[in-house]
């Protein structure tokens, strides 16, 4: 029995289906399988039955989750501590698109006032981070705020979506209800594998506007920026994606309350961290004191 086993079992367990599962813990579905099957056996219990639906845990499996749950926890606590011990000065931190300018510059604040200290930054999805945080793989971390979960989270920006076009239809915009504009065209957004955040927020709004929403997903934020340079057509996009030297390229606020969200800061109160709390303290003070609360 190990640990990338009693993830299996967890993960199963949480999502009821072999293809998300196997996804989640980036294996595949036969090596999903066989990681099952040997739990089963070693414990000589079947844990987990078939329906329509998908998977679903037997009697036996739910008495085990807990105790499953609670060893995978006492491990993550138990690498964290050794991780904690072994560099005191160390903290890794993740942060994405919506904070890129100003993640590096707080933690770069922060290391000019104690140089012995050592930060790395990553740059993550949301969802990568809401996971790295949990397991303690990430120490802090600056994301787009969670519904629903176990980690503490400060409140530093809102974020929403923009419209943007080329400047050549700036008075057909000008002339349109942003309705009217909203269901009547093609709009690009970024791919749900590239940002599944906001291409969730971006087609819940056009779907409240619109019974069939028409949106070509894009891999990257550049790419729809050179696309609408170009003229090939409108998109939707964070403000916080938004280059201000695009001088062929016009932006529009969309005031609705689908297209807003807060940006927060997010950390594992589980895991006890003196350098983290520290650097907490410095940017709520920071922002608290500057104009960066704003997009």
């Amino acid at each position: 029995m190990n640990q990338k086993v009693l993830k299996a079992f967890i993960e199963l367990a949480n999502t009821g289906n072999f293809q998300r599962a196997a996804e989640r813990l980036c294996v595949t579905q036969s090596t999903l399988t066989k990681q099952i099957q040997a739990l089963e056996g070693e414990l000589g219990l079947n844990l987990f039955s078939r329906i329509k639906s998908g998977t679903i845990l037997t009697k036996n499996g739910q008495l085990l989750f807990n105790e499953i749950n609670n060893i995978l926890n006492a491990y993550d606590l138990l690498r964290h501590k050794a991780i904690t011990l072994t560099n005191p000065n160390d903290l890794t931190v993740g942060f994405g698109m919506a904070t890129r300018d100003l993640a590096p510059a707080l933690l770069n604040g922060f290391t000019k006032k104690c140089p012995q200290k050592n930060i790395t930054l990553i740059d993550l999805a949301t969802s990568q981070q809401n996971e790295k945080l949990l397991s303690g793989e990430l120490d802090l971390a600056f994301m787009r705020e969670q519904a629903s979960t176990p980690l503490k989270q400060m409140f530093i920006r809102r974020d929403r979506l923009i419209l943007i076009y080329h400047h050549s239809k700036k008075s057909l915009i000008e002339a349109q209800d942003i309705s009217d504009i909203l269901m009547n065209n093609e709009f690009f957004c970024i791919d749900a594998n590239a940002c599944a955040g906001t291409h969730h927020i971006t087609s819940t709004f056009l779907k409240s506007i619109s019974s069939t929403p028409n949106l070509k997903e894009i891999s990257s934020y550049t790419n729809i920026l050179s696309l609408v340079k170009e003229n090939f057509g409108y998109a939707l996009i964070p403000e916080s994606a938004w280059y201000d030297e695009h001088k062929d390229v016009l932006s529009l606020t969309i005031n609705h309350p689908l297209t807003e969200w807060n940006i927060v800061m997010a950390w594992n109160e589980k895991f006890n961290n003196t350098l983290r709390d520290d650097v907490i303290d410095y940017c709520h003070a920071a922002i608290t004191n500057t104009s960066w609360r704003s997009v």
